[in-house]
């Protein structure tokens, strides 16, 4: 038998460089991400119910049907009762992952829905509370 020495790893890879670089890469990636997601949210804004709600239900169907392809092979093995991704595959743990994202960001889309409806379902945006409003209480006059 050879003896394997372990491979020989450079001597920045133990030093502070790999956490500097990632504490240096974060700023600019969640700036590109926030620059990328608020467009999105401005549409969402915009957009009437019926619109989210298509969208909400295109993307909750097909994060079933791709949780119900991640989950095949379970179902072949007849497991039915299984919680988790890990007996699956990694192709099949993947898509199992994308799945649950999928269908997190239905439930989010239908959260905006109700939001949406509910807020357009108000009689008066003046009256929020209990207690009138100051220009209600000008414009009041018992005589």
């Amino acid at each position: 038998m050879a003896n394997h020495s372990p491979k020989a790893v450079s001597p920045v890879w133990h030093s502070d460089v790999p956490g500097m670089l990632g504490c240096a890469l974060a700023l600019p990636a969640v700036c590109i991400l926030t620059g990328l997601l608020l467009p999105v949210l401005g549409a969402i804004r915009q957009a009437d119910a019926w619109n989210l709600f298509v969208a909400a239900l295109a993307l909750a169907v097909t994060g079933v049907l791709l949780l119900g392809y991640a989950r095949w092979p379970l179902y072949r093995q007849k497991r039915f009762f299984s919680f988790g991704s890990r007996l699956l595959d990694a192709p099949h743990r993947r898509c199992y992952r994308v799945a649950y994202v999928l269908i997190i960001a239905a439930i989010l889309l239908l959260l905006t829905v109700l939001a949406k409806l509910r807020r357009e379902s108000q009689p008066d945006s003046t009256t929020t509370g209990l207690f009138p409003s100051a220009k209600e209480c000008l414009a009041f006059n018992p005589m």
